[in-house]
């Protein structure tokens, strides 16, 4: 019984939390090694705990843990604001996309644009994420460019087949070399994409 308190009063100092932190490590390490997946990734979650339980003693009164939980409270707001701008198009995003564009397409001219969102196919072709909606923009019945344009809308957009921009000839020049200016102003009406079965479906 003794043995077991003090066992107990060990796992609960830092020293005690990062020994046996590495030796769960350890143990991961040869289950990986011996292709025990299940085992090794208990072992490596029970070492990141106790590893972390340790620095959690060992700072939690002091004033850089304080200082470590206000950046994090800072940062989750920060972060928010930036999802909340993004998803509202207030954040560019310049791709090297293909875009239909008329030669007769005036700089200030704008144009009522669309792109569709890439399925998983389409992802893996491209290397992008499934939803990504600045691959191809289709403006009109012209030839289609390869080039920079430069974007105010969300990136990913994986529950919408399509998304809906207006897009503006810019003038290049030297501090400007994307030729258009595309902002988003909402989604195709009657489908969204549907990840479990890969398709365009009604809602």
């Amino acid at each position: 019984m003794n043995r077991v308190r003090a066992f107990l009063q060990f796992i609960r100092t830092v020293k005690g939390c990062f020994v046996l932190g590495l030796i769960a490590f350890g143990l991961s390490l040869f289950a990986a090694i011996a292709d025990y997946e299940i085992t090794a990734t208990i072992c490596f979650d029970c070492a990141i705990g106790l590893i972390g339980y340790g620095i959690w003693v060992k700072v939690r009164d002091s004033s850089l843990f304080l200082a470590f939980l206000k950046l994090v409270v800072v940062g989750t707001v920060v972060y928010g604001i930036y999802a909340f701008a993004d998803y509202e198009g207030y954040i560019q995003h310049t791709a090297e996309t293909t875009i239909s564009a008329r030669s007769d397409w005036l700089v200030g001219e704008s144009k009522e644009c669309y792109t569709g969102t890439l399925n998983s196919v389409g992802a893996a072709h491209l290397g992008k994420e499934v939803g990504y909606a600045m691959s191809s923009v289709s403006c009109d019945d012209g030839p289609d460019h390869k080039m920079k344009v430069t974007f105010y809308g969300r990136k990913v957009q994986a529950d919408h087949a399509f998304a809906n921009w207006r897009c503006t000839r810019n003038e290049v020049s030297f501090l400007n070399n994307n030729s258009f200016t595309c902002y988003q102003t909402g989604w195709a009406q009657g489908l969204k994409y549907n990840p479990q079965t890969e398709r365009y479906e009604s809602p």
